[in-house]
């Protein structure tokens, strides 16, 4: 194994998985996500996200833009109908947590829980 690749199969994340932020604006809706070949697709009731990702030693490292399309444009960073998201965590076989922010709204944090829900065909 080359120093540069991660410890484990990389393929552990390539599934579907329910995502959910986890913010104190109450009442944002859960979503769905795919996780694929470095690239993250998916969304909720309101916004949809793609995006890629990257895995180093043992951190995911997330870029994904956020675009709104349906309801009122609520999101714990305001009421942007687009905005980035730049995110990492340690990514886990069934569950993980990612954490970070938005450019467009620096200094306000979130957290988005990923829980596996199926192989991919």
């Amino acid at each position: 194994m080359d120093a540069a690749d991660p410890p484990y199969d990389v393929s552990i994340l390539e599934a579907l998985w329910s995502a959910e932020f986890v913010s104190p604006v109450p009442d944002l809706p859960a979503g769905i996500v795919i996780i694929e070949a470095g690239r993250i697709v998916g969304g909720d009731g309101r916004y949809f996200y793609c995006g890629t990702y990257e895995l180093g030693a043992d951190v995911l490292m997330a870029e994904a833009k956020v675009t709104h399309y349906a309801g009122p444009t609520r999101s714990v960073f305001g009421p942007h109908k687009n905005f980035d998201l730049y995110l990492s965590g340690v990514p886990g076989r069934d569950r993980f947590t990612v954490s970070g922010e938005s450019p467009q709204n620096p200094g306000v944090f979130i957290e988005w829980r990923f829980i596996r829900r199926a192989e991919l065909p």
